[in-house]
């Protein structure tokens, strides 16, 4: 899989509303940059913030692999599955 097309997957599913910032996620330092992007969507929703580190710590594993462009088709849908859930529990 490539990296841009993962990082424009996950900008989609953190902040579709600026998906052309998608690029933030083609760099090392993946989970940062993550966390980063997440606070900032839910910067007025505090019990979203709660999960957002339980979230990045449980799927530590699949976003090393993919900041080293090691992608294993399981672990990155389950991470990607995981921020799924997150944004329909607190945005939709």
């Amino acid at each position: 899989m490539d990296r841009e097309l993962i990082s424009r997957t996950l900008q989609n599913i953190i902040n579709i509303s600026h998906v052309w910032e998608y690029d933030k996620f083609s760099h090392d330092q993946l989970s940062k940059a993550l966390r980063n992007e997440m606070l900032d969507a839910s910067s007025d929703k505090p019990e979203a913030q709660a999960e957002i580190d339980s979230i990045l710590a449980a799927h530590h594993d699949a976003i090393m692999n993919i900041e080293h462009n090691n992608i294993e088709e399981e672990s990155h849908a389950l991470f990607l599955e995981a921020l799924r859930k997150w944004k329909r529990d607190y945005f939709l």
